[in-house]
């Protein structure tokens, strides 16, 4: 289950056929070839052709866009699994990522990180952006210190994100954002919040009034929790309890033996999202990981059962480090 799932099997079934034409995609996109840098044209990346699916996936203007900035900045956070760096990247989607008018917005506009109502942050959008700028090199000092006082402001003294209003998706990514950004005691104080939003199930859910836990929450909430270091025996204790409760969740619902499912077909999101969660966790996914590469298309793409043929870009956008090894744990600690 994943919050915006349901919204792109409705609103993008459309816009995704014309993903088959991605040259109409390579305006002021990432930059794969002469222009790159020399660590990651010699790094040899696995699954180049996932690689080159993503960097014509998104464009500036998407990671710009509400619907679109979540995908877009993932996508390109994976992407550091394959060497990429900032300098790798096209000059409009660098721009889009480290101009503080766009991220964060001026007087007359918010930015992409901000609510257009009241100009306050979006806590796990910032999460993900502190994420991205932390795999992906960003080095814009100044700004990431802005977003981080920001996100930090956010955080209760017992840990809750007020507004991220239970939805354990998005305090996961503040936790892994405030973790990426070298801030690891209010890191474990937002996990401790997370830890509480568990269901009776072991699962975790983006709406704290379902009961139940949900695939693809779960799976972000255990590579959060994973991520980092509690301050003392007791809240260790507690973190790993939940953990292992959260995998044996995953495991419970696994069908088949390899896979999940969601809204009444198979979900390829949930299962990308699982492996790096039970990977994060020491457990075994070679079968989830081989039912994932089977989904994968001559294009690079991994198909979605809404877009039939063709790689999807919101699957691949989660796909790409499942695939080759690596989560969101072991992208923070460098490996």
């Amino acid at each position: 289950m994943f919050e915006a799932k349901s919204e792109l099997r409705n609103n993008f079934s459309t816009s995704l056929r014309a993903l088959k034409v991605t040259t109409a995609l390579t305006v002021s996109l990432l930059i794969i070839g002469s222009s790159v840098t020399a660590e990651a044209a010699t790094a040899k990346p696995k699954l180049p052709a996932t690689v080159k699916f993503l960097t014509t996936a998104f464009t500036p203007g998407e990671i710009q866009a509400n619907l679109t900035s979540g995908f877009a900045i993932e996508a390109l956070a994976q992407l550091s699994g394959a060497n990429l760096t900032v300098k790798d990247l096209s000059p409009g989607i660098r721009s889009s990522l480290t101009r503080s008018n766009r991220v964060l917005g001026t007087s007359t506009k918010a930015g992409y990180l901000m609510r257009q109502s009241n100009y306050t942050v979006l806590p796990g959008l910032a999460g993900k952006y502190l994420f991205a700028g932390k795999v992906l090199k960003f080095g814009t000092t100044s700004l990431e210190a802005k977003v981080t006082a920001l996100l930090r402001d956010q955080v209760g003294s017992n840990g809750s994100v007020s507004a991220s209003a239970g939805n354990a998706q998005d305090v996961a990514w503040v936790v892994l954002g405030l973790q990426a950004a070298k801030e690891p005691a209010l890191a474990s104080k937002a996990a401790g919040a997370l830890i509480r939003l568990q269901h009776v199930d072991g699962g975790f859910n983006y709406d704290p009034t379902l009961t139940v836990g949900g695939t693809d929450v779960t799976s972000i909430v255990i590579q959060a929790l994973q991520a980092v270091t509690m301050p003392n025996k007791s809240t260790t204790t507690a973190r790993n309890r939940a953990v292992a409760k959260a995998v044996a969740f995953l495991k419970a619902s696994t069908i088949g033996g390899n896979h999940f499912q969601a809204y009444g077909d198979v979900d390829p999101n949930g299962t990308a999202y699982a492996i790096m969660a039970l990977a994060s966790a020491g457990e075994k996914t070679a079968p989830y990981v081989t039912w994932l590469k089977a989904r994968l298309n001559r294009d690079g793409g991994v198909e979605a059962p809404w877009a039939a043929g063709v790689g999807d870009r919101y699957v691949t956008a989660q796909a790409y480090l499942p695939l080759i090894g690596k989560n969101y744990v072991s992208l923070l600690a460098g490996k």
